[in-house]
């Protein structure tokens, strides 16, 4: 799991991650499960890192299945269509699943999420810059598809790490250090000011871009 802070290379560490695997392990087919709206980005990112094509998966059930069992390196559709697809995802036999903005299995209850966790590959990297957002269970899930031993037993892994009153409710949190710790082998997390001194200096680029008529 990589869950660096927005901003700080998740796409280019997850395509450098997978050409290591090629490189070192003969992967041949990795597949980048994404928002709708990344799904460009992705297949741009991996024309310019890694010199490679990538085929955007689109069109009705048939086109899609066809694409999956092509013989190009990277494949990239969407959650919304992933959750429809994961009978011909393995049939495509892909090395390595890429879930990007992971935040979308947060909850395991949800129809992608479960389609999701049938996904058979033998390696996995989630991308995330919020593995927790409101609760403390949407780090559980998320993890689930990384190592579901790692954590133990959900009421455990709550009652070690939830502080409550005493009608139940969650009031805050507790050995938060401890865990981060105990997930150093499958996760890496750094925030902005951790790597400060690492990042290029930033570069401003204004585009001015014409109204049209009807806006004007």
């Amino acid at each position: 799991m990589i869950a660096d802070d927005m901003g700080l290379g998740k796409t280019i560490q997850a395509i450098a991650c997978a050409e290591l695997l090629s490189k070192e392990l003969g992967i041949d087919k990795i597949l980048i499960v994404c928002p709708t709206s990344l799904k460009y980005q992705w297949q741009s990112e991996i024309q310019r890192f890694a010199g490679d094509a990538a085929i955007v998966v689109e069109g009705n059930a048939e086109e899609r299945e066809k694409l999956y069992a092509g013989a190009e390196k990277y494949y990239i559709p969407s959650y919304n269509v992933t959750g429809a697809d994961f009978k011909a995802i393995n049939k495509g036999d892909f090395d390595l699943l890429i879930l990007d903005e992971a935040q979308r299995i947060k909850n395991w209850r949800t129809k992608t999420a479960a389609s999701i966790k049938k996904i058979s590959t033998p390696y996995l990297t989630v991308l995330t810059g919020t593995p927790i957002e409101n609760k403390l269970e949407e780090l559980y899930s998320i993890l689930q598809f990384v190592d579901p031993y790692k954590l133990g037993a959900l009421f455990r892994f709550l009652s070690r790490h939830q502080i409550t009153d005493e009608k139940g409710r969650v009031t805050g949190y507790k050995d938060l250090n401890v865990l981060g710790k105990s997930l150093s082998d499958v996760m890496i997390r750094r925030k902005r000011a951790d790597v400060l001194s690492q990042l290029p200096e930033r570069s401003d680029k204004i585009l001015y871009v014409p109204v049209t008529s009807e806006q004007m």
